[in-house]
């Protein structure tokens, strides 16, 4: 983390990167950290329009829900272990001001 509180997948976010933010989250990047403005990476995208990266939050997140999903259909012990490790993304995090990504993204014009 930089001085702002920031790791890479902010700047992913910032930048709109999606190949690098998907990488980052997939690698188990932290995607549920505030940094010293109480925005959290996806709320900084959504802040800033960053489709592309706000794309990259998404669907690294239905991803990893469908494979929970499908282990606890198949009740198979090793596709449950690879499901439980998978990205943990709060797409209704909230920050200090009860501000989620959707309605900085709304507030900002991004919708």
């Amino acid at each position: 983390r930089d001085q702002s509180g920031r790791t890479a997948l902010f700047y992913a976010a910032e930048y709109d990167y999606f190949q690098t933010a998907l990488n980052l989250i997939l690698g188990k990047s932290d995607t549920n950290l505030f940094d010293s403005q109480n925005l959290t990476p996806l709320m900084l995208a959504a802040k800033l329009g960053n489709k592309k990266a706000v794309t990259a939050f998404v669907l690294a997140a239905r991803s990893a829900r469908e494979a929970r999903l499908t282990a606890e259909q198949s009740r198979q012990k090793s596709d449950a272990e690879l499901a439980a490790t998978l990205v943990k993304i709060n797409l209704h995090a909230k920050n200090a001001k009860g501000e989620t990504a959707l309605s900085l993204a709304e507030k900002h014009g991004h919708t």
